[in-house]
C-alpha cells in the first residue's frame, strides 16, 4: 500500500511486510533543496513532564479531543507491547473512568504513542517536547541516516532535511537520536539504547554490516 502526502509532493508512505517506510518520489539533495517535509505535532507532551509521564499525557489529549483520537485510529499506527508496570495499570484505570473508555483501548492509544513518538527541539537547540506526527512517525530509524530533523524557525514543530543525496525510490531515513556521539558509539551500545527506548532492533545496513 502507498498513501502519498497530497500536501507534501515527492514523498509516500510505503507498507512492505507490515513495515511503514517514507520512501521519496523524487530526488532531494542537501543545499537549497534539502527540505523534505515540515510538521507540528498532532498530540505533544512538553519537556517538562517527567518521561514516565508524557506518553499518559498524550494518550489523554487524544481522549480529550475526537478529532485527534479518530486520526489517531486512522493512521493505524503499529501498537509495540511496551513494559507495563502497577503505576501504568492505575494511570489507565484512571484513565478509563474519566472518560468511559474500554481497557484495551487505552493500552494500544499508550503503545502507539510509545512506539511512534519523537522528540522536536526548538530554534536554540534545547527540548521542547515529544509529540506524534502526521507522516515523521512513519520515518524510519537508522544509524547512518540520509536525513535529519530541525527546528522549525518561528514555528513549533520540526522539519526533515536530506542531509546525503536521496535518488527517488530510496527509503528517507533519520538517527532518532541525533547527536553525532550517537552514530560514534560502539555497535552493542547503539543497539542497547535503541531497545530500550523503542524496543526494536536496530536492522539498518551499518548494523547489519556489525552483525
Amino acid at each position: 500500500m502507498n498513501k502519498r502526502n497530497r500536501n507534501l509532493p515527492g514523498i509516500v508512505v510505503t507498507v512492505e511486510e507490515g513495515q511503514r517506510r517514507l520512501v521519496a518520489t523524487r530526488a532531494f539533495a542537501p543545499g537549497a533543496n534539502a527540505l523534505i517535509i515540515t510538521e507540528a505535532p498532532i498530540v505533544s507532551a512538553p519537556a517538562n513532564i517527567a518521561p514516565a509521564y508524557q506518553a499518559w499525557s498524550m494518550v489523554r489529549g487524544m481522549l480529550a479531543d475526537a478529532r485527534k483520537l479518530k486520526w489517531a485510529r486512522k493512521a493505524d499506527f503499529a501498537a509495540t507491547p511496551q513494559p507495563w508496570d502497577t503505576e501504568d495499570q492505575a494511570f489507565a484505570q484512571e484513565i478509563e473512568s474519566e472518560y468511559g473508555v474500554a481497557t484495551q483501548t487505552v493500552q494500544l492509544l499508550y503503545f502507539a504513542v510509545s512506539a511512534n513518538h519523537i522528540a522536536f527541539w526548538d530554534e536554540k537547540g534545547r527540548l521542547a517536547g515529544t509529540g506524534l506526527f502526521n507522516t515523521l512517525c512513519f520515518t524510519n530509524h537508522s544509524c547512518a541516516p540520509n536525513a535529519d530533523v530541525t527546528p522549525i524557525a518561528g514555528r513549533r514543530g520540526t522539519a526533515l532535511r536530506a542531509i546525503k543525496a536521496i535518488a527517488p525510490g530510496e527509503e528517507i531515513t533519520w538517527n532518532y537520536f541525533s547527536p553525532t556521539d550517537f552514530s560514534r558509539a560502539a555497535f552493542t551500545d547503539r543497539q542497547r539504547l535503541i531497545q530500550d527506548v523503542f524496543r526494536f532492533r536496530c536492522r539498518c545496513l551499518t548494523c547489519q554490516r556489525r552483525e
